[in-house]
Order: structure tokens, then sequence, then C-alpha cells
């Protein structure tokens, strides 16, 4: 699912070590829901790092695929004529298995390049990936999970391995979780969490960029300690990612 090129970003692990972009090819695509599209890559060998691994997603600009070649790939990226140089958004990766990678496409907004690139993938297109890691470290403590659309497939697999945490989705549509969830419709959230009795402990949010910010601020105003709290914009409503 999209998430932001920098910043809104707590608890990271430390920065895995540069790569080139991996030139994968589009073995699958599958509606999970009428909003949300799973794409599957296979030509990379990420390793699995569960929780909200990511990666970096480079589209190709013009119907043509034209990837950086090194590990300095953001210079390289830079350098290229705008009239071929691909579109980089991040997504996370939704399931990692050996050769291959998911990753869920929302069309929360019909406009973006991703969106529209997913909105009509096929079997046999190319992209470029970038694994990135996985930014949110548990750390054992109480564990809150807040997140829309966009941060469903991260929060997702984040409950696989804390299936004792309380989350909060706003969703248009629910998919199968691996513990109860409290599934919200749009702009309910901030009165969703408000009536969480819950004690301070670990939080992980993201989605909108207004949602992130907004319920970190609700958080730390009812004394959840900022540097337990893992927030990402995701995107920001009516906004590209990269300019």
């Amino acid at each position: 699912m999209q998430r932001v090129g920098a910043g809104l970003i707590a608890l990271r692990t430390a920065r895995t070590h540069p790569q080139a972009p991996v030139r994968v090819t589009v073995s699958a695509v599958v509606d999970l829901t009428p909003s949300m599209r799973r794409i599957t890559f296979t030509g990379c060998d990420f390793p699995a790092r569960g929780r909200d691994q990511y990666a970096r997603l480079l589209l190709p600009r013009s119907g043509q695929l034209v990837l950086p070649s090194t590990a300095r790939w953001y210079p390289e990226l830079l350098a290229m004529d705008v009239a071929v140089r691909p579109w980089l958004r991040n997504y996370t990766l939704r399931a990692v298995r050996p050769g291959s990678v998911d990753v869920d496409f929302h069309f929360y907004d019909g406009s973006g390049p991703a969106v529209s690139w997913a909105r009509v993938a096929a079997v046999g297109d190319e992209v470029g990936l970038i694994e990135q890691g996985a930014p949110f470290v548990p750390s054992g403590a109480p564990l809150l999970v807040v997140a829309d659309d966009t941060g469903m497939p991260a929060a997702l697999s984040i409950l696989a391995e804390r299936p004792d945490a309380v989350a909060v989705l706003e969703v248009d549509h629910p998919q199968p979780s691996p513990c109860p969830v409290m599934w919200v419709s749009r702009g309910e959230v901030p009165a969703a969490v408000a009536a969480l009795d819950v004690p301070p402990g670990q939080a992980w949010v993201a989605g909108e960029g207004e949602l992130a910010t907004g319920v970190r601020r609700q958080l730390v105003a009812r004394g959840w300690a900022k540097s337990a709290i893992s927030f990402s914009g995701y995107y920001r409503q009516g906004r590209p990612q990269y300019r």
C-alpha cells in the first residue's frame, strides 16, 4: 500500500544496505474488494521481514520502463530525462515469498500514476522494485494499531505478529483479520480512538496524513509517550507523493 517518501515516521529500524532496482514482472492480478487490487510480481528474491515491510516502486513513464542501474539509484533517477524517468512511489509488501511479492493497491485516488497504472496492469507488465525493510519495531508493550485503507496491508501484517493488539481500521471494505478489529467508516477514527479504554503503550498509526498526525496528537494528549508512537502519513489528500 502506498507510503510517504519521507517524514512522519518514528521507531525506524536501521536502513537497509543500498541496492539497485530489481526488474520484476506482473504474474497475477486479483481484485480483493471493489477498491483494493492485489498485484503479484515475480523476479525478485527479497527477505521476508513481516510487519510494515515496504519497497520503492518504479513505474514506467510513457509506456517504457527505464531503471537506474546501481545502488546510487536516486541520483541516477534525478539525472534522467523527465520524459523517461520512472514514476517513484512507496508501497507495502503485503506478502513476500521466494521469487515473488504481493502489493495491494487501494483506489482512493484515480488520478495518481500508481493507481492509474494498477487499474490497467496486466500479466507480463514490468516495474522496478527496491526493498526497503520494515521500519516498525514492536517493543512488547501493549499495542494499538490505527490505519485507513492505505495502511491496512501493513496493519494486517503487524496484527498477524501481534494478535493481542487493539486495532481500529477505517476502511470501505473490511478484509479477513488475524484478530478482532474495530472497523469504522470514513471520519470515525477520532471518536473511535477517544472511546478506547486502553492504557498508554506502543502505537502504530498509518494512512492519510491528517489521520496519522491527528491520532498522534490525541494519544499524546492522553499521556502516551511521543517516542512510543510510530506514525506515518502515507499520502496527503489531493497532493502528489513526489513532485
